[in-house]
């Protein structure tokens, strides 16, 4: 468990987590002011439930195999940057799932550098939004961004809320045949461009 706020400019390494928070208003910030060498690292590399805004400008690994191996798992509100207009080598990196949003239709995923999952199952996503929740991949000024996985981001809907999903960069998906889907989010909605 982390004290919040997690501001870090070197290296935390966990096993099963990076970085767990559980509780409310609490935020993450790996690297910064030119510093795009900060790394967390765990099994899952950062796990937070409850309101929490996530700021990466460095990298940040997933690297637990089953049903770990999430580069950011979000359970709650809040918010997920990585990079920033100016700073497109932010990386998140899952061996199963790069972001992880669960039950939360208002939280908010911007993405200005890479977000990528090497699983090699139709359960290996780049992000999944799960029940709701807000994507953005680049922007007019940053066509860079890219969110890879065997499924580049998948999603579903509830009856409260639906993905959406807004990309001015690249999402691709790395699976064979039928399962190398870009954009998967079941009743939610994209804009390309």
């Amino acid at each position: 468990y982390a004290a919040d706020p997690v501001n870090n400019f070197g290296t935390i390494s966990g096993v099963s987590a990076g970085v767990y928070l559980l509780g409310h208003a609490e935020s993450v910030t790996n690297g910064g002011g030119g510093d795009t060498s900060a790394l967390i690292q765990g099994d899952n590399g950062v796990h937070a439930v409850g309101t929490t805004t996530v700021v990466n400008l460095g990298t940040i690994l997933g690297t637990g195999g089953g049903s770990a191996g999430r580069g950011v798992l979000l359970d709650g509100q809040g918010s997920l940057t990585n990079g920033n207009v100016t700073d497109t080598t932010a990386e998140i990196r899952g061996s199963n799932i790069g972001a992880y949003i669960v039950y939360r239709a208002t939280l908010v995923v911007t993405n200005f550098g890479t977000i990528d999952a090497s699983g090699a199952s139709a359960g290996s996503f780049g992000v999944y939004l799960y029940n709701g929740g807000n994507l953005t991949n680049g922007s007019s000024a940053d066509g860079v961004a890219l969110i890879a996985g065997y499924v580049g981001v998948g999603g579903r809907a509830n009856q409260l809320a639906s993905p959406t999903v807004v990309n001015f960069g690249t999402i691709t998906g790395t699976g064979e045949g039928p399962n190398g889907v870009g954009v998967d989010v079941n009743s939610g909605s994209g804009i390309n461009g």
